[in-house]
């Protein structure tokens, strides 16, 4: 598990701390976690080390709805991931191979559109 991945992915997908009161910060979204603490980047960490990306299909499928309600395609297909830029022509097209393993395919293209997502901001 990569901590800075998943903080990335946690943010492009809208996982974020919520102000409870003056110095207390907590999450409560996810089914069976909720977090308190002081700072934000401490619920931050919290929200990374819970969320595992690489190994929960419904987590990584929050990412993927989310490239393709940008208007992105995501190809999803035996051990490879392909994520393309329909007509826009703005990146090349991202592809991920990972010798039998479908989910850590999308979970590797997922992370590398979110890095250059953010750097297009």
């Amino acid at each position: 598990m990569n901590i800075e991945n998943n903080i990335i992915l946690n943010e492009f997908v809208g996982l974020r701390p919520k102000l409870e009161s003056p110095d207390v910060y907590t999450f409560a979204k996810m089914p069976f976690f909720s977090c308190r603490h002081y700072t934000p980047e401490e619920v931050i960490k919290s929200i990374a080390e819970y969320t595992k990306y690489d190994q929960d299909w419904n987590l990584i499928m929050d990412v993927v709805e989310k490239i393709e309600s940008l208007g992105y395609d995501v190809f999803i297909n035996t051990c490879v991931c392909r994520i393309t830029d329909v007509g826009q022509n703005m990146f090349e097209d991202i592809e991920c191979f990972v010798n039998n393993n479908k989910r850590q395919a999308t979970y590797n293209a997922c992370v590398e559109f979110v890095k250059w997502y953010n750097q297009q901001k």
